[in-house]
């Protein structure tokens, strides 16, 4: 009756060509319906007992209608209605609601009737630490003492749930998808804001471990196996003895307090003592070598001259370092005390650049 009422304009392409071409090689007319209690097809798919089969008339015989050589009565045109079941938001909940109270009933049984008879669960219940309660529609729900908190219904009381059924694994999953495909702690906190399952994270961690995606897309973290640190990094002395070098990027500088005071330009000087990570910071007003060699005064000023400075290829420190040595040269040449020679030598800054060293003598 199904197939006789079929209709090609009712399907999607694939379908309805399929119809039509059905309907062309062998029109509707050669084929009829036979009611089942007068098909004999019918007991050899449903089945007979020996006992039965013996006396069965339809099997041995066939129907009447065969035995007269007519053909059988035919119902009228059959027609198909296709019904889609439009669901609203109503009908979602109650099913909900008929499944969890199911599932809560084979699970917690006991406690579900102790507390419709306003009892306390026993002492040797699994959520007796969870309070429970009977919500108005009889589902089991987390008691406690949020009913003030500014929180959704369902995040205050949510629903006990066994980890030890079907119903759980499903949730997680879904749970697991909506996260798209976050880890165990995500998985649960998203989770608690409806259900609340017993074994939460253990449950969550043995489900997230069969996810295919996620084994798919796991990186594998490789750790880079780092060279020794430098003998200056593991080497106590004093600080700033060996005194790393850099410059911020660009900051504004105000030349006053008060409104309307125009900013200007300024970067920071940033001196690191390798051996204790101490940090000292100089403003500057800008990238220049005289500017930087000012800060390197005031930091030998108040920190005391360094005997290593490590730094990049920056036009300002190689300015710095030649300045140095040729500002050396010069005194040696002026002074001609052996005293102050000796004397001049001992404040020695050894520079290190990114490619070589240079040692140039503090002014």
């Amino acid at each position: 009756m199904v197939v006789l009422g079929w209709h090609p304009s009712r399907w999607k392409t694939f379908v309805a060509n399929r119809i039509a071409q059905v309907k062309q090689i062998i029109g509707t007319t050669c084929w009829k319906y036979v009611k089942s209690e007068e098909n004999p097809a019918d007991c050899a798919s449903r089945g007979l007992f020996a006992s039965q089969l013996l006396t069965h008339t339809l099997w041995w015989e066939g129907p009447q209608w065969l035995k007269n050589n007519k053909l059988p009565e035919q119902p009228k045109t059959p027609e198909t209605k296709e019904e889609f079941s439009h669901l609203t938001a109503r009908d979602i909940g109650n099913a909900h609601d008929i499944i969890m109270k199911a599932v809560q009933l084979s699970d917690f049984a006991q406690e579900i009737g102790l507390l419709q008879k306003h009892k306390q669960v026993h002492s040797t219940s699994k959520i007796l630490n969870l309070n429970p309660i009977l919500d108005k529609d009889g589902i089991l729900k987390v008691g406690g003492r949020l009913e003030n908190a500014a929180l959704s219904r369902s995040q205050k009381h949510p629903i006990i749930l066994s980890n030890k059924n079907r119903l759980c694994e499903l949730l997680i999953k879904q749970a697991h998808e909506a996260t798209l495909h976050g880890g165990a702690r995500l998985t649960l906190a998203h989770l608690r804001n409806r259900y609340w399952i017993l074994g939460g994270m253990n449950t969550v961690k043995k489900q997230l471990i069969k996810c295919v995606k996620c084994h798919c897309f796991k990186t594998s973290r490789d750790s880079q196996l780092m060279a020794d640190l430098p003998k200056p990094r593991v080497t106590p002395s004093r600080p700033f003895t060996h005194t790393g070098v850099d410059f911020t990027g660009q900051v504004e500088v105000k030349a006053n307090k008060g409104r309307g005071i125009k900013t200007t330009k300024g970067y920071i000087a940033i001196f690191i003592c390798l051996a204790t990570k101490a940090i000292h910071l100089e403003l500057v007003s800008d990238l220049s070598t005289p500017a930087f060699l000012a800060a390197l005064k005031r930091l030998c000023a108040r920190r005391g001259t360094p005997k290593h400075l490590y730094s990049d290829n920056g036009t300002n420190f190689v300015g710095a370092a030649k300045t140095l040595t040729k500002e050396r040269k010069e005194a040696l040449q002026y002074y001609v005390n052996k005293e102050f020679l000796d004397n001049l030598v001992e404040p020695v800054i050894e520079w290190h650049f990114k490619f070589k060293a240079v040692t140039n003598i503090d002014k």
